[in-house]
């Protein structure tokens, strides 16, 4: 039976429920596609905010504002349309993007940029639920990534040191160099802050900024600043500013 009651032949497992609750953003001009894409997607016990915009322009300002981790996105609309929004939007703004549209000749360009899904009006329910779970898997994806790493060998200026994840405070990526606070040392390491988190293999470090990891567990306290972005406190002291790009991984993680 699927989720307007309707019985099918075959009924998938469900996927697992994310650990946090997602915000959801729709833009369409039409207001029927609206009301169908929200009435439907109020079911999913996963989504705890649906906002909805009439066009492009409007959305521009209030992903910004609210930071959407999906976005059911149409491409033809008054004014701008979806692929120049998605062209507008700064990296960090970026959310996973389901296309909605009556226009099947887009469909290259949008995986050319990555879209989650691309889904065809009239919009179906069960077409629908189906791009919901791939853009929750391509979040869940988004959170593999961005969680580091375990233990390696790293060269500190003419040192060969053996590097347990669990050691390290926080590193901080600087020019062609990444600093690592362990303990009471600090190590200047030549490599980057993308080699040393696909290097790692535990989940303790956690990516919260393009040049900076933490160990979560050297957190003390999470200040919320503006915009879903967060001042992380650490037991050193040290003070970051995780961005908004990483938001999901964060709040999940802490559970905020």
């Amino acid at each position: 039976m699927n989720r307007s009651g309707a019985h099918l032949t075959q009924k998938p497992l469900a996927p697992k429920p994310l650990a946090q609750k997602l915000r959801v953003m729709l833009v369409d001009d039409e207001p029927l596609a609206r009301n169908f894409l929200r009435r439907m997607l109020a079911k999913d016990d996963d989504i705890q905010e649906i906002q909805e915009c009439s066009s492009a322009s409007e959305a521009r300002e209030r992903i910004q504002q609210c930071c959407p981790d999906i976005l059911f996105l149409d491409v033809k609309m008054p004014g701008l349309s979806g692929f120049d929004l998605l062209e507008k939007l700064s990296e960090e703004d970026q959310p996973v993007v389901v296309f909605t549209t009556a226009f099947a000749n887009y469909a290259p360009r949008a995986f050319d940029i990555q879209a989650c899904d691309y889904v065809m009006k009239p919009l179906d329910e069960d077409r629908l639920f189906l791009a919901l779970d791939r853009a929750k898997e391509a979040l869940r994806n988004q959170l593999r990534r961005a969680r580091s790493p375990f233990r390696i060998t790293v060269a500190d200026r003419g040192r060969n040191i053996r590097l347990c994840a669990d050691d390290i405070l926080w590193m901080a990526a600087e020019d062609n160099y990444v600093r690592i606070r362990c303990g009471r040392e600090t190590l200047l390491v030549r490599s980057t802050l993308n080699k040393l988190e696909r290097d790692f293999k535990r989940d303790v470090l956690l990516r919260v900024h393009r040049s900076w990891i933490v160990n979560v567990n050297s957190v003390k306290e999470i200040r919320q600043t503006r915009n879903y972005q967060y001042t992380l406190v650490l037991a050193d002291g040290t003070a970051i500013m995780s961005s908004r790009r990483y938001k999901h991984s964060l709040r999940t993680t802490f559970q905020i």
